[in-house]
């Protein structure tokens, strides 16, 4: 039996083999989807912020997490598409401003988004406002 207490540390502590073989066996439980995200992805990822803005963590951290949150998304997402309990909260068009290569925030909100469960569109980096208007547009973003 997944013993979810580790999903939650897992994401906590930037885990991602852990995070990922948790999540595994979740799904071959059939634990509901909705509770793996919000109880325990979500609730890591809360931590680990809380911790960040006390001083406890560091930016490092914080991307070691959402690293590991990522790689329990990803097993999760064939899963939520098929879910017709997983209610999307819309469509979200994300991506770093022309002239900045830097996307360590942009792949957090990300992550963030998705466990809460947005559907996101990732332009990536360097990204001008034409583009983001016309994804906006063509995926008839929220």
């Amino acid at each position: 039996m997944a013993k979810l207490s580790d999903l939650h540390n897992a994401i906590v502590k930037g885990n991602l083999e852990l995070a990922v073989s948790t999540t595994q066996e979740a799904l071959q439980e059939n634990i509901d989807l909705q509770t793996l995200i919000s109880d325990y992805l979500i609730k890591g990822m809360e931590e680990i912020g809380t911790q960040f803005e006390a001083g406890k963590a560091y930016v490092p951290n914080l991307l070691m997490s959402a690293r590991a949150m990522k790689g329990a998304l990803e097993l999760l997402k064939p899963y939520m598409e098929n879910d017709k309990n997983t209610i999307s909260l819309g469509k979200v068009v994300i991506g770093t401003v022309k002239g900045d290569l830097h996307d360590i925030g942009k792949n957090l909100v990300s992550s963030m988004l998705e466990g809460c469960g947005f559907e996101v569109i990732n332009l990536g980096v360097d990204v001008s406002d034409e583009k983001f208007v016309e994804a906006a547009k063509e995926h008839k973003a929220n």
